[in-house]
């Protein structure tokens, strides 16, 4: 996030350093607003903010200035409809051949995943897939059960990604309680 400060326009007799310290206002500013998102008060990542102009008639105080900051950049970020991010995990799934079919069912089925690519490794099958983190709870006991303790899986944390459209509302309204 960043104040692109080469296009601010002022107007009236203003210092250079009131201008700078209003700069660096806004910027905090920008950065506080972004700190509690529109939706459900989460952190807002990924975003670039640029200041097209600012026009300050008379010298206003700098606290004033920040707080129209934080209350536009909380409009903007409302109006720009914001989405839900969830964590997805990359999976590494060893299954004997014969139970294959199975985890693979449950991956892409059950749990969103993505299967990447599934390897050759002795007499087992490695499945490289990719899965949201919230998909995967229970999975240790669920794989166990399936392939009755024959498979294994390690997860890493790969990314965010936005969560399903026709899931957004409902997990909105989970979080929310309403």
């Amino acid at each position: 996030m960043g104040v692109d400060a080469r296009s601010l326009h002022t107007a009236g007799q203003l210092t250079s350093q009131y201008v700078d310290d209003t700069v660096r206002a806004v910027e905090e500013a920008v950065v506080l607003a972004c700190s509690r998102g529109p939706l459900l008060s989460y952190p807002v990542m990924d975003t670039s903010i640029t200041l097209m102009e600012l026009n300050i008639p008379r010298i206003a105080p700098i606290s004033v200035v920040t707080a129209c900051a934080v209350e536009c950049t909380a409009k903007v970020l409302s109006a720009a409809g914001a989405r839900l991010m969830e964590p997805v995990m990359d999976l590494e799934v060893i299954v004997p051949e014969e139970q294959l079919g199975a985890v693979l069912s449950d991956l892409s089925g059950h749990r969103r995943g993505i299967i990447r690519e599934i390897q050759s490794r002795q007499d087992s099958r490695v499945v490289l897939a990719s899965s949201p983190l919230q998909t995967l709870k229970g999975y240790s006991t669920a794989l166990r059960t399936a392939t009755s303790g024959a498979a294994s899986f390690t997860m890493q944390f790969s990314h965010y990604a936005p969560v399903p459209q026709h899931l957004h509302d409902t997990t909105v309204q989970s979080i929310r309680g309403f």
